[in-house]
């Protein structure tokens, strides 16, 4: 007959389907705390009864993936747990880089850069001044900010082709969404300048840049560095 204390074979066990039935070797220490019942009944849930609203492709799957990662922390242990987390965190990072990079090149190839290009250098720049008590930011391209405040997204060019427009900033109170406009000067170095609300949450601001030069002004610039500093006179024939 059968060993005392054997395990008997489970009820519906199908050796045709199932393989012959072998009890588990005597001794052996390793117990399966694998919880298949909760696996089962939670692997149940990750396709939603009723229809969800999602953003898009992306969204689905990593709602359906961090789903995932519920069933698993109740069924699997802290290590598995730990290991499955790391794979979502990188998933998703990679998900945002392809994004970030697709958003780049869309930018590239529908943007207006100015003439030749010539304001492409500021793509991805930010540039930022405190002017009394607050801390401006513009960044051509992105966005502009009042310290936390939305001054608005970038619009465009302006009809001059030497301002940046930005507009739909953050909402005033009883009044406009905040917009700032931004004049290129000529000048030196890349600086913010002084900005101004002419109009109640309508903003100005200068911004010198040695891209908005024409090529009088820089003529002109080095003829004011020759004169403060003595270099070139003996030279000025042409």
């Amino acid at each position: 007959g059968d060993d005392a204390g054997e395990p008997a074979k489970p009820e519906g066990w199908d050796e045709e389907e199932d393989g012959e039935w072998e009890p588990p070797a005597a001794g052996k220490s390793e117990e399966d705390d694998f919880d298949y019942d909760t696996f089962q009944r939670e692997t149940e849930t990750i396709e939603p009864a009723e229809a969800e609203p999602t953003k898009g492709s992306q969204d689905s799957f990593l709602s359906i993936f961090s789903r995932g990662i519920n069933i698993v922390k109740k069924v699997f242990g802290k290590d598995e747990q730990q290991m499955v987390q790391a794979e979502l965190t990188k998933q998703k990072n990679e998900l945002k880089r392809m994004e970030d990079e697709l958003k780049r090149l869309r930018d590239l190839t529908t943007l207006d850069f100015g003439e030749n290009n010539q304001f492409l250098k500021f793509y991805g720049q930010c540039f930022k001044k405190v002017i009394e008590k607050y801390t401006y930011e513009i960044c051509p391209y992105g966005q502009a900010k009042q310290d936390h405040t939305s001054l608005g997204n970038f619009h465009g060019l302006g009809d001059d082709r030497k301002t940046f427009l930005f507009t739909n900033g953050a909402k005033c109170w009883n009044g406009p969404n905040r917009s700032i406009t931004v004049t290129l000067k000529c000048g030196s170095k890349n600086e913010l300048g002084k900005v101004a609300e002419p109009s109640v949450c309508e903003y100005v601001a200068d911004f010198t840049t040695p891209v908005a030069c024409e090529e009088s002004e820089l003529e002109a610039k080095l003829a004011e560095y020759r004169a403060l500093t003595g270099k070139g006179e003996a030279h000025d024939e042409l």
